[in-house]
């Protein structure tokens, strides 16, 4: 019986079980923290601080891609940067409204 997910296994077949168990703790291959092998998507989805991400503006066209751990730095460092995006990005809409109407 696997001491993990406790299904009845043959014990020939314990390492190649093992090696799929869902319920096995294994190592984030960016981080390094432990978690089950079920949960690793929704680790490295949500969690893993090495996962690296679009900036949060990316739909205002700051293409920067960072590590989830330095998010917030780089929204602190490019405060003006993003607002400027926003601002060009409120412009352009205005000025295609303007176009239509006209």
């Amino acid at each position: 019986r696997c001491e993990h997910c406790f299904a009845y296994i043959r014990f020939w077949n314990n390492p190649k079980h093992l090696t799929e168990c869902p319920r096995v703790r294994v190592p984030c291959q960016l981080c390094s923290v432990e978690t089950r092998r079920d949960a690793m998507t929704k680790h490295l989805s949500d969690d893993c601080k090495e996962k690296v991400l679009e900036c949060p503006f990316v739909k205002y066209k700051c293409m920067t891609r960072i590590k989830r751990k330095d998010i917030d730095k780089h929204l602190e460092e490019n405060e003006t940067k993003h607002l400027g995006l926003k601002l060009t990005a409120m412009e352009d809409l205005i000025n295609k409204q303007s176009e239509k109407i006209d």
